[in-house]
């Protein structure tokens, strides 16, 4: 009798044992593919992440290479008088003419208190009239002596390379190819020179 009850409480542990595994197995079953299919999202969503990261960075990118490579719009409207101004980043200014006298030969202006400019101001120079614009060079100007009333002679320098834009029949844009530098600067066209300094 003894014997008999051992037994089947030991069947019955073997059958709960056996039961146990079979919702173990299924509970791994169920869960552990769950559990797969959550890493697999949690990939996936990485990867979504990844890819948004690399094509916002790409954008970014493109948008900061486009700004460098492409040239800066010149917005310039057309002052109300003729004359020749440079362009600041705040307003355009106006830029006095000087007489170009010849004695001899030698080429000169008279310096008269010229328009002086902070380095780093100057985008451009613009014209707005009815000039030559084919005589138009833009030169450095060069102390060469004082006149007898003391007032400083510049002759004019070698050219500096242009460029000149025409925008309207009366207005032109000129820009040096290189960058501004400090410097005594004149616009020359035939016998007027209009100077400024660049500080």
């Amino acid at each position: 009798m003894a014997r008999e009850s051992e037994r089947s409480r030991s069947a019955f542990l073997d059958e709960g044992i056996i039961e146990g595994k079979v919702l173990l197995s299924r509970w791994r079953g169920k869960f552990g593919g769950m559990h797969r299919t959550f890493r697999k999202k949690k990939h996936m969503r990485r990867d979504g992440m990844k890819k948004l990261a690399a094509g916002v960075l790409l954008g970014t990118l493109i948008v900061l290479g486009l700004s460098v490579t492409l040239p800066a719009k010149e917005d310039v409207v057309a002052p109300k008088e003729y004359g020749v101004y440079v362009k600041t980043p705040k307003a355009l200014k106006r830029v006095l003419p000087n007489i170009l006298f010849d004695e001899k030969g030698i080429l000169y202006i008279e310096s008269n208190n010229p328009q002086r400019f902070p380095l780093g101001e100057v985008e451009l120079v613009v014209i707005y009239g009815k000039y030559e614009m084919k005589y138009l060079t833009f030169n450095p100007l060069l102390f060469v002596s004082e006149s007898p009333l003391g007032k400083p002679r510049f002759i004019i320098g070698n050219n500096i390379e242009i460029e000149v834009t025409k925008k309207t029949d009366l207005l032109y844009t000129v820009t040096p190819k290189g960058l501004f530098g400090r410097g005594y600067y004149g616009l020359w066209i035939n016998d007027t020179v209009w100077d400024f300094v660049v500080e």
